[in-house]
């Protein structure tokens, strides 16, 4: 009796699982065109020297403050956006002393930036303090 049960049971499992996939729709029967895909989108990209994207760039004289009128004809201004190592250094600064927010100040420009005149290098102690304060500020 036992035997007949699984049996019928087996044969009620079998009639219930037929029922259920013939109400799913068959997948093959029903594709549809999905379109193209451009693969040229998804193509490996070029790397770019960082230089290029965190290298110095060129301040123009005309848009510092004094519009260069106090530097040799020639003089050419350099800046780049502040490293990780630079950006720590100014964070521990005391904004209570003065002479601590100068010295980080100055640390910033003199290390992100290059001023040269013809083939010759300066320094950034050789800029205005006007100018000096507008590159801190073009510094990011």
């Amino acid at each position: 009796m036992e035997e007949n049960e699984e049996l019928n049971l087996n044969e009620q499992y079998k009639k219930l699982v037929e029922d259920v996939q013939g109400d799913v729709p068959n997948e093959a029967e029903d594709a549809k065109d999905l379109g193209k895909v451009d693969m040229d989108r998804f193509a490996t990209q070029k790397a770019q020297d960082s230089n290029f994207h965190l290298g110095y760039h060129q301040i123009p004289i005309g848009s510092l403050p004094s519009s260069g009128m106090f530097y040799p004809v020639g003089t050419q201004i350099h800046i780049r956006a502040a490293k990780v190592a630079e950006i720590r250094n100014y964070s521990t600064i005391d904004e209570t002393n003065i002479l601590d927010v100068d010295d980080k100040l100055n640390a910033i420009v003199e290390s992100c930036t290059k001023v040269s005149c013809d083939k010759k290098v300066l320094s950034y102690k050789d800029l205005c303090e006007e100018d000096r304060f507008y590159l801190i500020l073009s510094i990011y």
